[in-house]
């Protein structure tokens, strides 16, 4: 787990105060951290997993703004992590039954459908969920929806992964992305 120090933001999201005044006290300062679960598979064909992170809180002194700095990957107020949302994102683009990329991902439940992969197609869609994705025509499907936010995330991807499968493209690139 990164020090305070490392991780503390330069400025306040909310008022866009700076942090660190000259010959001031600090503005946004250390208030704790918060345990994240993160779910999903590791890297593109593993097993999916639920895993536990850490998150540095801040506060603003000046708005008392609370600010929670995650590690790459995680999504605001998402259960899974980026790289699994943009290979759900792929396999529905791409015509995956959702209860297969339900089972793939690792979502909970034994029924066809998937709510949490109909949320993330909404969210993609108005523009709050990789802000990366340019917003689809009204006329698109929600899978055309989701292969435009693959292709998109695919094309985040470092540049060394030209070579590779769209699967580990897609997710490289939606772990940038987030």
């Amino acid at each position: 787990m990164p020090e305070v120090e490392e991780v503390r933001p330069r400025r306040c999201p909310r008022c866009e105060r700076g942090s660190r005044p000259l010959g001031a006290p600090l503005v946004v300062v250390g208030h704790g951290t918060r345990e994240r679960q993160v779910r999903g598979p590791r890297a593109p064909g593993a097993a999916p997993e639920l895993r536990v992170v850490t998150a540095r809180r801040y506060r603003c002194r000046g708005c008392g703004a609370v600010i929670v700095v995650v590690p790459r990957g995680v999504v605001a107020r998402r259960h899974f992590g980026a790289g699994a949302i943009g290979l759900a994102l792929l396999r529905y683009g791409a015509g995956v039954v959702v209860i297969a990329i339900r089972a793939e991902l690792g979502g909970l439940g034994e029924t066809a459908s998937w709510p949490a992969l109909t949320r993330w197609v909404a969210a993609v869609r108005r523009g709050e969920m990789f802000a990366k994705v340019r917003s689809s025509p009204e006329a698109f499907t929600p899978r055309q929806v989701a292969q435009r936010a693959a292709m998109t995330l695919c094309a985040c991807a470092p540049p060394s992964s030209e070579s590779m499968s769209p699967e580990a493209g897609v997710y490289a690139g939606a772990t940038l992305a987030a």
